[in-house]
């Protein structure tokens, strides 16, 4: 990401320190001396900096498509500045200390859209980022804490042309030895222009965090979280305009108390409990309680036992599940770790409608020095009886954790998925992500799978959470077996040192009256082989997965780089290449290419360059081409630094292309 002019975009309060730099009665040199020593002052300054500069942006995006839905947008955005910095104290350290960086003036701002509004501002700039730490290492202490940024992306790929973002916040600490705490009040507002979507949030929130120590061997953590969420948001995808409202007020408390009930910490009792419950635009209530005993029967033999209830409640219906297990882990010298576990699983979805699963496991994980490196390996076996009764009902799911990855095939746990009940969010629940802009679903039989768009809100490898409503047409009962191997050497000596060779093994089966429902069955063998030379890094990996459901082969190759050509230089470059053929289920194959670098090197004592470019692109069931470079140079002379830089990328999806290209200067003096 390109930086920008007057310092970090993170910037904070005016009155504060403007007041501080103008009543300080000096530099006094105080860093890394014990605070208790410093003598009292009525104000000082410790520190201070700053800058003057000037900045300039122009950003065109232009979209034209087979099917009509073209449009364009202009943005042009001028900057004069002034940034300060300072650190210092009111009377002492550890009376009131503040750290400040405050930066103003003027912004010329015009903003042109075909079709869409156009319009012009001159505004007054107001950036600021402020701390303030009040009476230190007394028992009960403030932390105030304000910020304010409004900033342009420049990211490669990235929707979002400009944000707004404002936040302030308190912090009481409590030091007490018995029961230290900490009561925090957080307001943000986040405002966010893009070329796809446009997005209006506001957050509040409320947090309590307790440490007790009622025994000294029995701590307890509490937590509780308020908060109150609103978000109006806009998007555009293919000539279709979405507006959607969300509010979600939610109140989350959750407590854990671990009791060593012998002195030497042998036996643990591990008492947890959340009670969570949120209300607007998605309803949630749930109720969790769970217990774990953990006893070390020999310094090689651990047990544990637990049990846990959960209740969730939503618009569509009320589940309880009660969970419990027992298991054994041994540990034979260093070579060799064993886990045995026996579990039991009861669902109930009300009106006598219920889901009991029984079964147990056992799993070994071995790992032995070779006269060459280290051998890995692994070998797990799981049974589990489940019945499902109550067919011909809809059923909920809440909280599916799902993890999108570029490249992976990912399919949603259940079958039969009303496809318009799905919603996709982020971890906290907070984000509701938008179908056909962030991700896609696409339908396999009576599965759904889901994947992430490129360049949408959702990052590659994030873990996502889906809800959704199944049909379940008939009473099952049936048997599913799961077993995986996975052996692995590496190479740390010898003519194949840095080469590393594996294999992997998954296998489920399900026997029993399905009636009818397709179960996931597959036999998944994968091959691999890394080897690292030097400054460079080679994958390749096949995997043959054959299921009943998208059965498919694919071939992943990578080649990635990081080395330094020349003095003073660092570069990274990578190419990789992902096959897919589905053999016999009707989709098509896909091919995968995605080229990246990244150059950042030194032209002489006083300049800089930096460039970096991404080639993306894809074949067979989803078709597209992306290619972005971007550049910066940077070039300081004694306390004047000027900054020139571009962005420019095509996207070419289905039909449509779109052109983002951004072009920058600034220019900033050191006070």
């Amino acid at each position: 990401m390109i930086g920008r002019s007057c310092a970090s975009p993170w910037l904070l309060s005016a009155p504060g320190a403007l007041l501080a730099l103008a009543l300080a009665q000096g530099i006094a040199a105080q860093n890394h001396r014990d605070l208790r020593r410093v003598e009292p002052q009525p104000f000082a300054v410790t520190d201070w900096g700053g800058e003057l500069g000037f900045e300039f942006i122009w950003r065109r995006e232009e979209q034209t498509s087979d099917r009509g839905n073209d449009f364009s947008r202009e943005l042009r955005r001028f900057e004069e500045c002034i940034e300060l910095t300072a650190e210092g104290f009111v009377y002492h350290p550890l009376f009131i200390e503040y750290d400040a960086l405050v930066r103003f003036g003027l912004l010329q701002h015009r903003f042109e859209a075909d079709p869409g509004d156009s319009g012009s501002d001159n505004l007054f700039l107001n950036e600021y980022d402020i701390t303030v730490r009040v009476l230190q290492e007394k028992p009960v202490s403030l932390r105030v804490r304000s910020q304010r940024r409004d900033d342009v992306v420049r990211d490669l790929f990235s929707d979002v042309i400009e944000f707004e973002e404002m936040s302030h916040g308190i912090d009481v600490i409590f030091t007490n030895s018995l029961i230290p705490s900490r009561l925090s009040l957080t307001h943000r507002d986040y405002e966010q222009r893009g070329f796809s979507s446009d997005s209006d949030s506001t957050l509040d929130t409320v947090e309590w965090v307790s440490h007790l120590l009622p025994a000294s061997r029995a701590p307890t953590d509490f937590h509780w979280l308020h908060r109150d969420y609103g978000e109006d948001f806009t998007g555009r995808n293919s000539g279709i305009t979405l507006r959607r409202r969300t509010d979600l007020t939610s109140h989350d408390l959750s407590a854990t108390n671990v009791w060593r009930i012998d002195r030497d910490g042998r036996l643990r009792l591990t008492t947890s409990g959340r009670f969570y419950d949120q209300t607007g635009s998605t309803e949630v209530r749930q109720w969790r309680a769970s217990e774990r005993l953990d006893y070390e029967i020999t310094p090689r033999l651990d047990s544990h036992l637990s049990y846990a209830y959960d209740q969730v409640e939503t618009e569509a219906q009320t589940t309880r599940t009660h969970r419990a297990r027992a298991g054994l882990h041994h540990r034979l010298y260093e070579s060799l770790d064993t886990f045995a576990e026996a579990r039991w699983r009861n669902t109930s979805f009300g009106g006598g409608d219920d889901e009991t699963s029984v079964g147990g496991g056992i799993r070994f994980a071995y790992r032995k020095r070779t006269p060459r490196g280290l051998l890995s390996a692994g070998y797990s076996f799981d049974v589990d009886r489940i019945d499902r009764g109550a067919g011909g009902t809809n059923r909920s799911v809440t909280d599916e954790q799902v993890v999108l990855l570029d490249g992976v095939i990912t399919f949603l746990e259940r079958s039969d998925i009303l496809i318009n009940s799905i919603v996709v969010s982020d971890v906290t629940g907070l984000i509701v992500y938008v179908r056909d802009l962030d991700y896609r679903i696409i339908p396999v039989g009576d599965r759904f799978q889901i994947e992430r768009i490129f360049g949408g809100a959702i990052a590659n490898g994030e873990l996502v959470l889906v809800d959704y409503t199944y049909f379940q047409p008939v009473d099952v009962a049936y048997v599913q077996i799961a077993q995986s191997f996975n052996v692995r050497h590496d190479w740390q000596r010898g003519l194949l040192e840095g080469l590393a060779l594996q294999y992997r093994l998954a296998d489920l089966r399900s026997s029993g009256d399905t009636g009818g429902i397709d179960l996931l069955e597959f036999t998944s063998h994968t091959f691999g082989m890394n080897y690292r030379w030097r400054w460079l890094e080679w994958i390749e990996e096949v995997e043959i997965f054959d299921a009943n459901i998208s059965p498919r082969n694919s071939l992943r190759s990578a080649l990635h780089a990081h080395f330094s050509p020349w003095h003073r230089t660092r570069a990274r470059a990578g190419i990789e290449y992902l096959i897919i053929d589905f053999t016999d289920s009707g989709e098509e194959d896909t091919d995968l290419l995605t080229l990246s670098t990244d150059l950042r090197t030194q032209l002489g004592r006083r300049t800089e360059w930096e460039i970096e470019a991404l080639y993306r692109v894809e074949r067979g069931r989803n078709d597209e081409d992306n290619f972005g470079v971007a550049s910066t140079l940077r070039w300081a002379w004694r306390r004047l630094t000027a900054e020139v830089g571009f962005r420019w990328e095509i996207r070419d999806r289905s039909g449509t292309e779109r052109d983002d290209i951004i072009a920058f200067v600034a220019v900033t003096r050191e006070l």
